[in-house]
């Protein structure tokens, strides 16, 4: 077999000068091709700049154009031209939000950004076994941007390691006002500026006493959307600081009875006008009246707040004193929500009665003088005149609507001067005294047997006459729904 030795090396240096040469000029003619490359998109890019839109409006109106046409829209279904491409890329407020995990384009977007401030929103599937978190060079990436985040939502979850326990912000969130977390059960160490934050929605545990303690750290906080876990009787209230969230205007509290009735304990909310309660079903409390109505006026007075909005979806009182009794002394409320599951609660005349003006003022048991909405979603058994009772007690005094009146409904003449009163002082003749007596009642029933005991006359009466106060400040919407575990057979239309 010859040997390499045998060939002359001078042959052998001839070929690597030949492959040399070749693979220049290769290096030379790809190098030429890129430039033609090049030189087709900036004539291409050239040709759009000749359309019609391009020469008359400039960069920045165009600008404008494409943040307007993306602020609210999801569709990223978008093919641009090079020109309008590029018109983009330069816009550095497009990309200040994304919503999605694709590490490439999003480390890429997140560059494009420039010093814009950033709102994350990291979702995936619940529990979904084909997702894997981002590595850990990306999540360093993502570190390095934090001091432009503005809000940051994460929905992870998956088979393996909390999403977030590898993440420590090391307090480098100075924009930060949003923080939506449900992956991880928050503790100080995270590494959040949570002096900072505003908007907070996160998972509570009554086992995990640090994942408490980090509402100390919020006097900004406006906001608050929480799940509370956790065994209450394990809990003592005196081993956690009382938390003084001073500038807390709403609150959403999901969970079990008795964490949830601890927690409305610990916490101080003067400037609270919004509360939202959603009790889990419980088997072992469902036959037993704990009256949580009383801890939430304890909050209240605890507090000195002033509550504008309460709802509540509950299945634990089932007796409508305690709910009222609890309404009697939030003189203030607004709007009032109440769900409760089928045959778990009744609306009935006792409820009605209450909310009439005229009969609270002779029982001395007016509630809610300021109600503007109620809302209810359940059971129901009061009479239709007991609702035309409360309709007629609630009207507006005054309506500039021209209503025909009904001849069988008495007059009042001394009500008809009061109005001509108030309209010769009032500058503008059309307006009224709608903002003294305007209320709206929403009505969900899930009985449907309430509907076919009612006599065929008396409701067409009762909707002719409710659509007539309509014109008068109130309104009522009353709907059937089909309940969700409804398995009576004749409830059918």
């Amino acid at each position: 077999m010859p040997d390499d030795n045998d060939v002359p090396e001078w042959r052998r240096q001839t070929f690597k000068e030949k492959i040399a040469e070749n693979e220049a000029a290769l290096d030379c003619m790809k190098a030429d091709i890129r430039a033609l490359e090049n030189k087709r998109y900036e004539l291409l890019e050239g040709m759009n700049n000749t359309s019609r839109i391009m020469t008359v409006l400039s960069t920045e109106i165009l600008s404008e154009i494409f943040m307007a046409a993306c602020a609210d829209s999801d569709d990223e279904d978008h093919t641009p031209r090079q020109a309008w491409r590029r018109i983009a890329w330069s816009t550095p407020r497009l990309w200040s939000r994304r919503y999605d995990t694709q590490k490439v384009l999003l480390a890429d977007w997140i560059k494009r950004g420039g010093i814009c401030p950033l709102e994350l929103c990291f979702k995936t599937s619940c529990y979904d076994h084909y997702w894997q978190p981002p590595s850990d060079s990306f999540l360093d990436f993502l570190m390095t941007t934090t001091h432009r985040w503005t809000k940051f939502n994460s929905t992870l979850r998956y088979s393996g390691e909390p999403f977030l326990t590898k993440w420590n912000f090391r307090s480098a969130t100075p924009q930060l006002r949003t923080l939506a977390i449900s992956d991880v059960i928050p503790r100080p160490q995270l590494g959040i500026n949570w002096s900072c934050l505003i908007d907070l929605h996160v998972e509570f545990s009554l086992n995990f006493l640090p994942s408490i303690e980090i509402l100390s750290f919020m006097p900004s906080l406006e906001n608050l959307t929480c799940r509370v876990i956790g065994y209450e009787a394990d809990f003592n209230p005196s081993s956690v600081a009382t938390p003084d969230l001073r500038q807390l205007s709403s609150l959403t509290v999901h969970g079990h009875l008795g964490p949830v009735v601890n927690l409305l304990n610990l916490i101080t909310t003067p400037k609270l006008c919004k509360l939202y309660i959603n009790f889990y079903p419980n088997s072992n409390i469902t036959t037993v009246q704990i009256l949580w109505t009383t801890d939430i006026i304890n909050l209240i007075q605890r507090s000195s707040c002033k509550l504008i909005e309460l709802s509540l979806d509950q299945r634990n009182i089932t007796d409508e004193g305690h709910m009222w009794e609890m309404l009697r002394k939030i003189s203030s409320l607004m709007i009032f929500s109440l769900h409760c599951p089928p045959q778990s609660f009744t609306l009935s005349n006792r409820t009605l009665n209450r909310l009439n003006f005229e009969m609270g003022k002779n029982s001395r048991q007016e509630c809610l003088p300021n109600l503007k909405t109620f809302a209810y979603r359940g059971d129901i058994s009061f009479d239709l005149k007991a609702m035309l009772r409360l309709l007629v007690s609630r009207r507006r005094p005054t309506s500039h609507i021209p209503v025909e009146k009904d001849p069988n409904e008495r007059s009042s003449s001394s009500l008809d001067d009061a109005i001509s009163t108030q309209s010769k002082k009032s500058e503008d003749p059309f307006k009224t005294l709608e903002s003294e007596s305007d209320l709206s009642i929403n009505i969900t029933y899930q009985n449907l047997s309430w509907f076919q005991r009612q006599d065929p006359n008396d409701m067409w009466d009762f909707v002719k006459k409710a659509t007539a106060y309509a014109a008068d400040g109130v309104s009522l919407h009353l709907n059937w729904e089909k309940a969700d575990d409804d398995s009576d057979d004749d409830e059918s239309e």
